[in-house]
C-alpha cells in the first residue's frame, strides 16, 4: 500500500478542497502511490486512470522505470531520473516510490500543479522537483524564452476539463544542456510527441563531449509524419501503403548509429502496446500483415529480460540501410549502457556428458545391430536427446 499519508498531506487537503485523487497500482515491484487529478476533473474520471480499461500508464515504460530505478544496495546513492513531459506525473510518482530522484518537467500548468499535489500525499517533496517550463534542444542564446501552447495529451481523458477553460497558455522554456550539464543520470525519458529526435540528438552530443552522463535513456522517436498512413496500413492489412521513416522525430538513422558503434549503447526496441501481434489458441499470429519490419532482419526479440517482458534488440551488425524500415510510430526505443542479456553458454560438464553419449551412440553403430551391448538405458536417453522430432528415427 502507499506509504501513510503525512500531516502536511491533512493540511493541503483542507486547503485544496475537492481536488480529486486516485491510488495507482504500477507493475511490481514498484509500490502503489496516490496520484492527484487536476483541479477541474470529476472523481469519476481521477478514478479512470487506475482501472483496467485505461491504457496509462504505458507498460512498457512502467518496466523500463522498474528495470533501471531499482537499487537494492545499502548506502548507494539514489538513481537520478529526468522526465522530460511529466504530464500528470504517472511515472515521476513511480520512479520516487522506487526511492530515486525525479527531476520532472512539464509545460502544462494544471498538470505541474496536480504533480506537486501528489509529491504531497505521497511525502515525495524531498525526492521530486517539479518545473513548469518546455524543454529545447537548442543552445543558441536567441531561444525564445517563452512558447504558446494550446494542447496537452489527456490520458484516459484526465485534464480536458482544465484545457478547455484554459484555451491556450504561455509557459517558460528551458534548454536541455541545462538540465544534464554535469549530471549523473540514471535514466532520461522523453516522451512529448513532437521534437524528441532534436533532444536526442542533444543528448547524443553531450554524451559525447562528457558533458554529461546518461546511462540509460527512453526516447519515442517513432516518426509521427506518417500516422494517419500507418494506421491505415493496419485498417486495410495493405502493406504497400506502410512507409519506412523519414524522420526520428528530428533525428536521423545516424544518430541511433552513433549511439551504438561510437558511444557504446546497446539499443533496444520496445513493442508491448503498440502494433503488438494477436495469437490464437494455436499460436499463429492472426495479424500477419502487421508492419513490414516484423520480418525485417537485424532485430533479436528478447523476453523476460530483467523485468522487461518484450524487446527487440537493434543487432550492431544491422545495417544502417535497414534502420529506416524499425521505426514506427509511437514506438519508443530504449538505449541503454547497461549489458541486459548476453549469449548463455553450456556449463562444461553438460557438455563432457553429451561426448561421452555421442561416442556411445557411435560405438554402437560401428559394431552393428547384432552386437550385445550394456549401454542401452544411456543409448535410449542419446537417441530422445539427438533425435527429438526426426521422423526417420522411430
Amino acid at each position: 500500500a502507499p506509504r501513510p499519508p503525512s500531516m502536511s498531506f491533512f493540511l493541503f487537503a483542507a486547503v485544496a478542497g475537492a481536488a480529486p485523487w486516485t491510488t495507482v497500482t504500477p507493475l511490481w515491484p514498484a509500490p502503489p502511490y496516490f496520484l492527484a487529478c487536476p483541479s477541474l476533473e470529476t472523481m469519476e474520471r481521477c478514478n479512470a486512470l487506475a482501472s483496467p480499461t485505461c491504457a496509462e500508464p504505458e507498460e512498457e515504460t512502467s518496466e523500463v522505470l522498474n528495470s533501471f530505478l531499482s537499487r537494492t544496495g545499502k548506502g548507494s546513492p539514489p538513481p537520478l531520473y529526468v522526465d522530460i513531459g511529466c504530464n500528470v506525473g504517472l511515472f515521476a510518482m513511480q520512479a520516487a516510490g522506487l526511492g530515486a530522484r525525479v527531476l520532472c518537467y512539464e509545460p502544462a500548468g494544471y498538470l505541474v500543479d496536480a504533480i506537486r499535489r501528489s509529491t504531497i500525499l505521497n511525502n515525495f517533496s524531498e525526492l521530486v522537483e517539479v518545473h513548469n517550463a518546455a524543454v529545447l534542444p537548442t543552445k543558441d542564446i536567441q531561444a525564445p524564452k517563452s512558447l504558446r501552447f494550446r494542447g496537452a495529451y489527456q490520458p484516459c481523458g484526465v485534464g480536458g476539463a482544465n484545457l478547455r477553460a484554459i484555451g491556450e497558455w504561455d509557459v517558460p522554456t528551458v534548454q536541455l544542456r541545462q538540465i544534464l550539464l554535469d549530471q549523473n543520470v540514471t535514466l532520461l525519458k522523453v516522451d512529448i510527441d513532437s521534437i524528441e529526435g532534436e533532444l536526442l540528438q542533444t543528448t547524443i552530443e553531450m554524451v559525447e563531449r562528457g558533458e554529461t552522463r546518461v546511462e540509460t535513456m527512453l526516447f519515442e522517436i517513432g516518426d509521427n509524419k506518417h500516422s494517419s498512413i500507418e494506421a491505415t496500413c493496419v485498417r486495410n492489412n495493405n502493406s504497400r501503403e506502410c512507409r519506412p521513416a523519414r524522420s526520428l522525430r528530428g533525428a536521423s538513422v545516424r544518430d541511433v548509429w552513433k549511439l551504438i558503434h561510437d558511444l557504446r549503447y546497446d539499443a533496444y526496441r520496445l513493442n508491448i502496446h503498440t502494433l503488438h501481434e494477436i495469437f490464437d489458441w494455436t499460436g499463429a499470429n492472426v495479424r500477419p500483415l502487421d508492419f513490414p519490419d516484423r520480418l525485417a532482419t537485424g532485430m533479436l526479440p528478447l523476453y523476460g529480460v530483467r523485468m522487461m517482458r518484450k524487446l527487440e534488440q537493434l543487432l550492431p551488425t544491422t545495417e544502417i540501410t535497414e534502420y529506416p524500415n524499425l521505426f514506427r510510430w509511437g514506438q519508443s526505443y530504449l538505449f541503454t549502457r547497461v549489458r541486459l542479456a548476453q549469449p548463455k553458454r553450456h556449463h562444461p560438464s553438460d557438455l563432457a556428458w553429451l561426448n561421452k553419449l555421442q561416442r556411445e551412440v557411435a560405438g554402437e553403430r560401428a559394431a552393428g545391430p547384432g552386437a550385445k551391448h550394456a549401454s542401452r538405458p544411456i543409448r535410449s536417453v542419446t537417441q530422445t536427446l539427438l533425435n527429438a522430432g526426426n521422423p526417420a528415427v522411430p
